[in-house]
């Protein structure tokens, strides 16, 4: 697994070790953070990371983490949020290679079409008629 979603995991167990101390669904959590359920969830599994800490902080607390795991929520958070910031040009780069490859297959399609054609009248030209 790279740095990028090592930093994320590590940072979603420490939420799902939090989470799993307390007797409260994601839902009543999320209540009592003022966040949608189905984000604290994502924040829990890796695939989100907050833009900021506050909802990290407060769900620590709500927790009943301790001053030291919150210090290292922080440190935790940090990370995850620069790899995801750091992924971000590449997965952008990568989606304008996939459209240009794409497009390059439609228009290949497109000339085989038109070569097909070609050939199929060649086939047919003055012999025919």
């Amino acid at each position: 697994m790279d740095s990028i979603h090592d930093d994320v995991a590590e940072l979603a167990l420490q939420l799902r070790r939090l989470k799993e101390r307390t007797d409260r669904s994601y839902a009543a959590l999320a209540r009592r953070l003022d966040v949608h359920a189905s984000t604290l969830h994502r924040y829990c599994s890796g695939e989100a990371v907050p833009q900021d800490f506050a909802p990290i902080e407060r769900f620590a607390v709500l927790c009943g983490a301790s001053p030291e795991e919150r210090t290292e929520l922080h440190r935790r958070w940090i990370m995850a949020y620069a790899a995801r910031q750091r992924s971000r040009p590449a997965d952008r780069r990568q989606a304008s290679a996939s459209r240009d490859a794409m497009s390059a297959t439609v228009s290949v399609g497109s000339l085989g079409d038109g070569l097909d054609s070609a050939v199929s009248a060649r086939g047919q030209g003055p012999g025919v008629g």
